[in-house]
Parts: C-alpha cells; structure tokens; sequence
C-alpha cells in the first residue's frame, strides 16, 4: 500500500479508507474537499513521459463511453507522474462479495447486466477489449446494477506499466482463456467472455476453476468443470460454453445478454451460439423401441410389437418347452449341491476361518476402490495431487494388509503390485502439468506454489522440486 488513510491526494482528495489493490494500481475511499462528496479514486504507478501520453490517449477515447453497465468516470488526471481516475463510489461493494451467497436468479440478472456491458465495448469500431473480468472489476451500485469497471487499457499500456513497476499484476491469471497462454497471445472479445464464465463459477462455487490457474490447464487436456446440483442445467451449460477452450465455440456477449435476460424474465429461451457440452445431468439413455408391449404415448393407440410377441405359434411352443426341461435342470443341479453342503457342514474336522478368510472380502473391495480412484484421477482435474496423496495411503493399507496374510493366502493378497504400476503412470501424467503449474505460479503467487510443491513431493521425490520448495519455504 503505497499511502495512508488522511493522506490528501493531489491536493483535494482525502485518502479515507482503502479498498484494495487493483491491476497497476490503489482504490481509495475518498472524499472531495471541493465537493465534500465521497467518491472512488484510482490511483495507478506512476509512469514516464512516453507512458502518461499515453494513458492521456487512450482514456480520452474512455470518457466517451456511455453505457448503464458500465462504471462511469467523473474526472481523469495526472499528479506526480501518476495517472488517476475519479468515480462514483459504490458503497455495496464488488461483486467478491457474492462468493457461494447469489441465488440462481440473481446470477442470470448478473450475466445479463455483465454481458450487456461487454457487448457495448465489444461493438465499437474499434472494439474495446477488457481483458481483467473478474469479480473486483464488477461493483454493485446503488440500486443493485452491476457495473463493469477497470476497462479501457490496452495491450500497449499494460506492457509501459509492467515496465515501470515490479508490482505483483498478475493475481488475473486465473481469468484468463486457454488462449492468452499462447507464444504470441493477442486480446479477442471471446477471452472476455472466458474471463466472465470464470467469475461466474467462482461467485457460484465459491472457488475458482482450474485450481485458480486459468486457462492454460486446458492446454493440457483438463476437463471442463461442473456447476454443483443445486443450479440449473442451463446455468450450468451456459458457463461450460463460456469456458469452452476454443474461443468460436463461446458464445458473443451480446447473446449472453440476450439468453441471460430472457432466463431472468422467466422464459426458456433456445441457445442462439454452438450447441453447450453436454451436461451429464441431462444426459438420458433412450432405448430404440419400447419393451414389448409397451404402449408409446406420443402414439395413440400404437402397440410395439417386438420380441416373442412377434414370434410364430410354434416358435412359442418350442420355448416354452425349453423353459420347463431348463428348470428341471435346474432343481437336479440345487438338490445335488445342497446334499453337498450338508455333508461339508458335517465333517467333524472342519476348521473355523481365520483372520485371513475374514478379512478377505475387505481386502479385495478395498483393490477394487483403488482401482477405481486411479482410472477417475484425470491428470489436469482440480483437485487431483490430493486424490493422488489419498490412493498412495490407500495403496499402502493394502501392502499391511499382504504383509500380514499373504502367507497364508498368496494367491489372493497379491495385488497391490499393480496397482503401484498403475499408480505410478497416474503420477507420471499428473507430476509434470502441475509442476509446470507451480513453476508459473513461483512468479506471481509463492504461497500457491509451495503448496503445489509440497503436495509434488508427498507423490514423489524430485531433487528439482525439492530445490525450489526449500527456497519458497
């Protein structure tokens, strides 16, 4: 925090309380000491000449802009070589204050309000591009608008701003599509609409997708994530399509606003952009024709007739037949296997089962989970380093168990062995996404990455990793 509450900046404006720290620079509660008015102030790095012309350029063109969804600003200047904004204070916050608390319907008049938004910006000629949608970008004003702020900043700027500041700018990781993790990235309306499918699963969810680090696990391969049950298929679409990994197959904003609003009315409106994944709640297996008899009700009076009832006279006789010689089969066969158990439960030398015999039956349910943990643990799926962590104890439960009875049992305490194969391939696939994950991370965010460090070496040992966990710690 680069003042103080009680400062007065540029000679008018007293710093009453702060808000936090936005891209490349401060918000401010203050108030104006011409006005006595409380306003928002934003006060970024300061910057060299060739930079200030600038931001001078760009925000001349951003006091045009008129639009009810965005944050309007009052006054732009310099002081100190720090360029700052002036804007309406919005005393209800941002949306961050939202996180898992929005209902259903509140979050369709989000869309709504955030899309129209972009779609104004994204309809000038030229299109301006945001590039930050995220929950802070997003204030609530008086009567329950959401607002965007912090747009207007270009590719040109950003850079002039890194330039000028070793300030920690990169927290947006997180919002960013699979494309802006490209050599040469270049800003497209559809990354706005990533960034906002984003903050709508994290305002739901209450977390990020993709562990907070963007777009750029889906590069290798993660799954899409899912909306929890409580919210509905079409929410849940809507935000899988937002984050689809190919920007074509997004929707526009402008169709956003469109479906959003007519979802919040009340309507059922059909998606006007590329078809959603497919949500596996909705997914129903439907047989090609009814069962046999089985009347369809979107036919009056149509009988399927399929199966035997489609069979010949002598064709049902003859199964009928089989049925009855089938089932005095079947009564010889009970009759000689229960003369058989009688005469086992008979013999007087018949031992108890030990503690080998009892516990088999947990022994293999417990190889049969595991086996399944290890198919379900996708390499690039949130949440995986800790699966992992939990099959690797697992695992270990089942060597005890085959340490203590394999003796008396080798035939069957003998199946952890490949299980650790299987483990260790899963581990493989996992081990180098994720450390290139915290290797990006050691960058911007140290705590995150020693997590995801430290959670590396419980999986295995790697002098590398080890190096750059200590140097972390």
């Amino acid at each position: 925090m680069q003042y103080q509450t009680g400062y007065k900046f540029a000679g008018r404006y007293l710093l009453k309380e702060f808000k936090g720290s936005g891209s490349f620079g401060e918000v401010w509660l203050a108030e104006d000491s011409e006005t006595s008015m409380d306003v928002a102030i934003k006060i970024y790095i300061a910057l060299d000449k060739q930079g200030v012309e600038a931001f001078k350029s760009e925000f001349a063109i951003a006091f045009e802009l008129n639009h009810s969804n965005l944050l309007h600003i009052n006054h732009f200047d310099i002081c100190g070589m720090q360029p700052f904004l002036i804007m309406p204070y919005c005393p209800n916050g941002s949306a961050s204050k939202l996180m898992g608390e929005i209902s259903e319907s509140e979050t369709w008049k989000f869309i709504r309000d955030v899309s129209a938004g972009l779609a104004y910006l994204h309809s000038l000629v030229p299109p301006i591009i945001h590039q930050d949608i995220k929950p802070d970008n997003i204030l609530i004003d008086r009567s329950g608008r959401y607002l965007i702020t912090d747009f207007g900043i270009s590719k040109r700027v950003r850079s002039s701003m890194r330039e000028n500041t070793a300030l920690n700018v990169a927290g947006s990781t997180a919002y960013m599509g699979p494309e802006r993790f490209s050599a040469n990235p270049q800003p497209v309306k559809a990354s706005d609409v990533w960034s906002l499918g984003a903050t709508i699963y994290e305002i739901l969810m209450g977390e990020l997708p993709f562990c907070g680090m963007g777009g750029g696990m889906q590069n290798h391969g993660a799954e899409l994530p899912e909306l929890s049950d409580r919210y509905s298929a079409e929410l849940n679409n809507i935000v899988r399509a937002c984050l689809a990994t190919e920007p074509w197959n997004r929707p526009t904003a402008a169709q956003l606003e469109n479906y959003a609003g007519a979802m919040f009315r009340g309507e059922k409106p059909a998606a006007t952009w590329g078809k959603p994944a497919v949500d596996p709640r909705k997914t129903v297996v439907r047989s090609a024709a009814p069962p046999t008899g089985e009347r369809n009700n979107n036919r009056q009076g149509t009988v399927f007739e399929t199966g035997n009832d489609a069979e010949p006279e002598s064709a049902r006789k003859k199964s009928k037949l089989g049925l009855i010689i089938g089932g005095a089969a079947a009564s010889v066969l009970c009759g000689v296997l229960l003369v058989f158990f009688l005469m086992g439960n008979n013999k007087e030398n018949r031992q108890p089962p030990g503690e080998a015999e009892i516990n088999l039956e947990a022994y293999i349910a417990k190889i049969a989970s595991i086996e399944t943990k290890i198919k379900q643990a996708s390499p690039t799926q949130t949440g995986v380093l800790m699966m992992l962590i939990e099959i690797k104890a697992l695992i270990e439960e089942a060597e005890e168990m085959e340490s203590k009875h394999r003796a008396k049992l080798p035939n069957e305490y003998n199946k952890a062995g490949n299980l650790k194969t299987l483990f260790s391939n899963a581990v493989d696939a996992a081990y180098k996404p994720w450390k290139e994950a915290a290797d990006m991370q050691s960058e911007f965010n140290e705590a995150l990455a020693l997590e995801y460090y430290g959670l590396l070496l419980q999986l295995k040992e790697d002098p590398d990793v080890r190096q750059k966990y200590n140097l972390l710690k």
